[in-house]
């Protein structure tokens, strides 16, 4: 058993194994499994000798999780020799978050730390009060976020404000801004290669650049968590199209099974997509200033997501989206007036293309 820090070898674990683009950086992680550290069952030891040492790994494993600020965040076996063995294995159900630095300056990584303030268990759910600490722009983020395992698989994840204070040296202090993300998704169902992007906040600038620190969210288990590789950046090509073959849409993690009849595949400049309930999107890697388009999400391999209103609607496809190997901006404009002229098509998914805006 490592006697100390566990939580921030896995924050340094993803520092040391990011990309660096042009656009993004990976300035921390940390991670927490759904079982609990605390419910361990002294055996029956073989000798006293072996007694005492397993309160000596027991009474090491307490202070690095105080130092941590991250009480009971790695399950532990004792074995009737004494010795003791964290349980971080790959396929443990856990919760991971990868904060990044969008359209950083490099000083993000030496700058911001990041942890959690608490962990409560319950059998197959967790509360996490995740922090993030930025001490070069003196701003302290914290939310609250639920994990729950769902008998199918599954996990339900909601956020909220943290409850828990802010530390001594920030409470209170003129200097620092103690806030909230400005936006929480609405409760989301979560595969194990799934994620969701949380924006901690946004930092405007004189040179019309928008800097946000954002975590990315994984529940599920370690080994079938796909990690993020880059930010997302813009697509600068004039005739950039984006493709969808034979989609799967999913509306905060809940598979939309009601679609209309589509061609194999659907290709433009400019896409759409209708969901009952939510209205109509219109979707492109250009961001159209002059109509009203928002950064909204991303186009990556075979899926593109983007997020209004705390909803999170994921497109999953054969087929690459957007040509390139990378991970794309997708900017979004709502239509919500806008409904299917036949009835008996509105209570269907409908996705088209556009030539433009």
């Amino acid at each position: 058993m490592k006697p100390a820090g566990f939580v921030f070898a896995f924050a340094a674990g993803l520092v040391a194994a990011q990309s660096t683009p042009h656009n993004g950086l990976r300035v921390g992680g940390s991670v927490a499994y759904l079982a609990a550290s605390s419910d361990v069952t002294e055996p029956a030891y073989i000798n006293p000798d072996a007694r005492r040492l397993a309160q000596l790994l027991l009474s090491r494993r307490e202070l690095a999780q105080a130092q941590a600020k991250c009480s009971a965040a790695v399950p532990i076996t004792i074995h009737p020799d004494g010795s003791a063995t964290e349980l971080l294995s790959t396929q443990a159900p856990c919760i991971a978050f990868e904060t990044w630095a969008e359209e950083q300056a490099s000083d993000y990584a030496e700058s911001v730390q990041t942890g959690f303030t608490g962990v409560e268990r319950t059998p197959g759910k967790m509360v996490l009060h995740r922090f993030v600490r930025d001490g070069l722009r003196q701003i302290y983020v914290s939310y609250r976020t639920t994990v729950e395992a769902l008998p199918d698989g599954t996990y339900r994840v909601s956020f909220g404000p943290s409850s828990e204070q802010p530390p001594a040296d920030v409470r209170g202090k003129k200097d620092w801004a103690v806030l909230s993300p400005a936006q929480f998704p609405v409760p989301q169902i979560l595969k194990d290669e799934d994620s969701l992007r949380l924006v901690l906040y946004s930092d405007g600038n004189a040179d019309n650049t928008t800097r946000e620190l954002v975590d990315y969210i994984h529940a599920g288990s370690e080994d079938r968590m796909v990690m993020r590789k880059e930010a997302p950046r813009d697509y600068y090509a004039d005739d950039a199209e984006m493709a969808i073959t034979q989609p799967r849409i999913r509306v905060n993690g809940i598979a939309c099974d009601s679609v209309v009849a589509l061609p194999e595949m659907i290709r433009g400049p400019v896409l759409w997509i209708y969901v009952p309930g939510y209205g109509r999107y219109l979707l492109s890697l250009h961001s159209y200033a002059d109509a009203e388009f928002e950064s909204a999400g991303e186009a990556a391999g075979t899926s593109l997501t983007f997020t209004s209103k705390g909803n999170i609607f994921r497109i999953d496809t054969a087929e690459r989206v957007a040509a390139g190997s990378g991970t794309y901006t997708v900017h979004m404009l709502p239509d919500f007036s806008w409904i299917p002229a036949d009835p008996s098509d509105r209570t269907k998914v409908m996705i088209g293309a556009a030539p433009g805006v």
